[in-house]
């Protein structure tokens, strides 16, 4: 099966990650493998893992 995804918990647990950075493959393998290169992908799991937590305030 091939999936494309934005969201990263989508593909989190695929078998093999392609990382596509303009237009190229740029990083290939599983979600362990690809975070612990530290690269792109490992930068946008880190992000989205923070974004997580996130909650909008009511203000007033």
């Amino acid at each position: 099966m091939l999936m494309i995804a934005h969201r990263l918990s989508t593909v989190a647990n695929a078998d093999c990650i392609y990382v596509v950075q303009d237009g190229r493959i740029t990083e290939t393998g599983t979600k362990d493998e690809l975070c612990a290169q530290n690269d792109l992908f490992a930068r946008m799991w880190q992000d989205y893992q923070a974004s997580v937590q996130w909650k909008v305030a009511k203000e007033g």
